[in-house]
């Protein structure tokens, strides 16, 4: 569920070779499509270009804010 991140949370995503760190800061209604994540726009774009749409990345969590 969305309620498995906190809010606040830092994560940094790798997608080939490239990495970025967000926070979790929003819970969108894409888990029944298999996503986790609903990256800005800003964040994806130093992944891949925006023509990819979807890309799965791996994760790991840098700062749980606890």
């Amino acid at each position: 569920k969305y309620s498995m991140f906190k809010m606040g949370t830092r994560f940094r995503f790798s997608y080939q070779g490239k990495t970025a760190e967000g926070i979790c800061n929003d819970r969108g209604a894409f888990e029944e499509l298999g996503r986790k994540f609903d990256l800005s726009r800003g964040l994806f774009e130093k992944l891949a270009p925006k023509e990819r749409g979807v890309i799965q990345v791996d994760y790991a969590i840098v700062d749980s804010n606890d």
